[in-house]
């Protein structure tokens, strides 16, 4: 890296970028270019000190922020590839790593393991709880899951866990704990808890490949290090032993994930725990204006876990932050909305965000989009890998390629339908179960000795063939030509079409199987054609990962863990009542009070020139009008920064736009013609009324996302939906 490209770095950026080596903590506040200083001590380690691509790992949180990070190094080399240089989630990380290296623990993994996703592993836990007579009404299979997935992030073993479960809850999820291990080991599966636990596990157990990984990462750097948990913690002082160099980047005033195993003490603590570590703080802000920086400032110096910094900004003061006290939650959605509508003249939709602290809140702020055609996306909803059918098709490639994986195997048995009731399948789970082998043995076994009628048989031979024809394509074709064949095999697309209206919109179904060849076409073009390599970018993609920030204009609506990492010019932050933000639940101890500011702080500093706090003095909650108090959080915020509002303000007129208004007011109007746009109102046949949210591509193939009054969200091909403008 030539010294032009450090002249664009401010001097605490490029003295992180320039440390020499030895262990580094690096406190980014919010909006102080993190990734781009991450970015450039990867691209200035490989130019200017000459160090291998080979020999540097990057971690970061999600495939989102490792793509950008890679396009960056990239960009900043001019090259168009770096084949050999680690960037990824622990969780890719952690799987690369086992792919190579898992069968040197000697079982029960190998290296064509499963990646079991969120859904996945939660449907197994709730048969589990159904083989052992327990209601869904009594025990959620989600709390069971998240149990389960907290015991494996402190490193307890399924038999650990059984000693020490008290109480009634804990007693019942031991047992479950138990099977859910065995049904994995069976299954040659892992969680995503899994890839880490079993990760750390081969470093420690096996010191062949401890030190083959240790001697190859010279330099490790790691981003949002205030997230981690204790395995990732250990993970990252196993590798980086040998040569010391760990370069942290993160900030403390920004952990918000206790909740899912994240330790802030990892960063508080990181002198102490890596002897002669450095601190750089990034106080510099690029993003927000004074009045937004120091509310936020105030607000989280209430904290006392923290290092400490004080963000500022060049960008000049901004408008006060505004405070707006609704009568009932309706209202303050309205207001939210029609304040939407009168920015509409200065700010995209896609420019406006409004946060908020739990998903059932969004019911209200939908609804205040609707009635106005304001298109809107929820972030964090049913992500596209989630849908069934998409997951039908994945299955057929998760059994090809890994035939133990008995969960894949089980959901496309008799999908489409192969004539194979509930009696055939329990009877071949028995089998497997008695000669202790997997499903597919079982079934192999039931065609081979004629175990059941002939039809049957030949139904079962049927299906071995096609996983058979999984596993031969996979190893010639990339993944979309293999996921041609299976749904030219299996006859997919014809029994979604053949469901009609006895199944949910055949027509979405068909589209979304479509797209998922199309993504796969694009990997292929991205990332070559490892079908392996697909599937596991995909059980791992997070919510952020399905935000696009390409040509859909929508106003973005999600939660204050969603936003994470994200920025707006215009933010409302919504529901800053007691009890709610900060939850009631998590705000019963002076550590989760603490987490729930810092949360707050996270939502205020994704604004960049406008941020509205907004309260409810009703709400309804479980379908009963609660008075509501405000949060004590915005009694910490000096009253000399927000401006209380009782109304929406109309953004202020520039010449331009007056003259732009006149020009339009005073030209011939055209006879009105209807045309399908974003915020057109329609009528379906089907689904009824609806608001016209994104409309993609162009003629035949024209795809149009409605949010229907009934039936939510649907996407349709234009061409054949049938929509009628109203």
């Amino acid at each position: 890296m030539d010294d032009r490209m450090l002249d664009t770095l401010n001097p605490e950026q490029r003295l992180a970028v320039t440390e020499p080596g030895g262990a580094a903590l690096v406190l980014a506040g919010a909006g102080s270019g993190k990734t781009r200083v991450i970015a450039h001590r990867i691209a200035h380690l490989l130019s200017a000190r000459h160090v291998s691509a080979h020999s540097v790992l990057a971690v970061t949180f999600t495939n989102k922020a490792a793509e950008e990070m890679r396009a960056r190094v990239l960009d900043l080399l001019q090259k168009p590839a770096l084949p050999f240089l680690w960037i990824g989630t622990f969780h890719a990380m952690c799987a690369r790593l086992l792919r190579a290296d898992v069968e040197a623990l000697g079982g029960p993994y190998n290296r064509n393991f499963t990646i079991l996703d969120a859904d996945d592993s939660a449907g197994l836990v709730r048969r589990l709880l159904r083989d052992r007579g327990v209601s869904e009404r009594n025990i959620q299979p989600r709390a069971v899951l998240s149990a389960i997935s907290r015991a494996k992030t402190e490193g307890l073993s399924a038999e650990a866990f059984a000693e020490k479960a008290r109480g009634h809850f804990f007693l019942t999820v031991a047992p479950v704990y138990l099977a859910y291990e065995r049904q994995l080991a069976d299954s040659n599966s892992m969680d995503f808890d899994d890839l880490l636990g079993v990760a750390l596990r081969l470093l420690e157990e096996r010191p062949e490949v401890r030190a083959k990984y240790q001697h190859q990462f010279q330099h490790i750097l790691v981003d949002e290090y205030q997230d981690t948990n204790r395995i990732q913690y250990r993970l990252l002082r196993v590798l980086s032993e040998k040569w010391g160099n760990l370069f942290a980047v993160g900030d403390e005033d920004q952990s918000i994930y206790r909740w899912r195993g994240a330790d802030i003490q990892n960063i508080l603590d990181f002198q102490r725990d890596f002897r002669g570590a450095k601190v750089i703080k990034l106080e510099r802000n690029y993003r927000s204006t004074r009045a937004i920086l120091e509310a936020a400032n105030h607000l989280v110096a209430h904290n006392t876990r923290r290092i400490g910094k004080n963000l500022w900004t060049e960008r000049g003061d901004g408008g006060a932050v505004r405070v707006f006290a609704a009568p009932s939650d309706r209202e303050e959605a309205a207001y939210v909305a029609d304040s939407m509508l009168s920015l509409k003249a200065r700010y995209a939709w896609r420019q406006m965000a409004v946060l908020y602290r739990t998903n059932a809140q969004s019911r209200t702020f939908e609804e205040a989009c609707l009635n106005r055609r304001i298109p809107y996306q929820v972030v964090g909803g049913l992500k596209f890998y989630e849908r069934k059918e998409v997951k039908d098709v994945l299955a057929y490639l998760r059994a090809g390629l890994n035939p133990q994986d008995r969960l894949a195997v089980a959901r496309i048995l008799n999908v489409p339908p192969r004539g194979l009731g509930a009696t055939t399948v329990e009877k071949l789970a028995a089998l497997a179960e008695e000669r202790r082998t997997t499903l597919v043995e079982a079934i192999r076994a039931a065609a081979e000795e004629g175990l059941f009628p002939s039809r049957t048989c030949t139904a079962l031979r049927g299906f071995l063939d096609i996983l058979q024809g999984v596993g031969k394509r996979a190893a010639a074709g990339g993944p979309a030509a293999v996921t041609q064949w299976v749904l030219e095999a299996t006859g997919y697309v014809a029994y979604l079409a053949e469901q009609g209206e006895s199944g949910p919109d055949p027509e979405a179904r068909i589209e979304n199987v479509r797209e998922l060849v199309s993504a796969m076409r694009e990997f292929e073009s991205r990332e070559g054609g490892d079908l392996r390599l697909f599937l596991e970018r995909q059980a791992l993609a997070s919510d952020q990962d399905e935000l696009k920030d390409g040509p859909v204009d929508a106003v973005r609506l999600m939660t204050l863990h969603a936003a994470k990492g994200l920025e707006f010019p215009v933010v409302f932050l919504s529901g800053l009542e007691q009890d709610l933000c900060p939850h009631a639940l998590s705000s019963q101890t002076e550590e989760g009070l603490e987490e729930e500011r810092r949360l707050c702080y996270v939502g205020m500093t994704r604004a960049m020139d406008r941020l509205t706090l907004t309260w409810a003095r009703q709400r309804y909650v479980f379908g009963v009008v609660q008075d509501r108090l405000p949060s004590p959080f915005l009694g910490e915020i000096p009253g000399g920064r927000v401006e209380e509002v009782h109304g929406v303000e109309r953004a202020p007129m520039s010449l331009l736009e007056a003259a732009a208004l006149l020009d339009a007011a005073e030209a011939p109007k055209p006879a009105p013609q209807k045309v399908l746009r974003v915020g057109a109102r329609i009528h379906h046949k089907k689904y009824g009324f609806g608001i016209v949210l994104a409309l993609e591509g162009s003629g035949e193939s024209q795809k149009v996302t409605v949010s229907f009054n009934r039936f939510g969200r649907k996407k349709l091909l234009a061409s054949l939906a049938g929509l009628d403008l109203v």
